[in-house]
């Protein structure tokens, strides 16, 4: 596995955890739902602004290269 590859799997491993640790674990004494809602739907535009960074990248050969 190259660096790279190393890095987004860390990345993934990081917010698979935050995901399920962050609404379960340090919002769980919150009344409301909206606090876990707005924690996953900021997540999810992380998520989405990554991949969007990789794939504008395709193809070149700088630091985040794709195969």
């Amino acid at each position: 596995m190259s660096k790279t590859e190393r890095i987004w799997l860390g990345f993934g491993i990081i917010a698979l955890l935050a995901n399920i640790a962050v609404p379960f674990g340090l919002m769980k004494d919150w009344t409301r739902f909206s606090g876990a809602f707005l924690f996953w739907c900021a997540t999810a535009l992380l998520i989405i602004a990554a991949g969007g960074y990789v794939m504008s990248r395709w193809g070149e050969g700088g630091r985040f290269p794709c195969r």
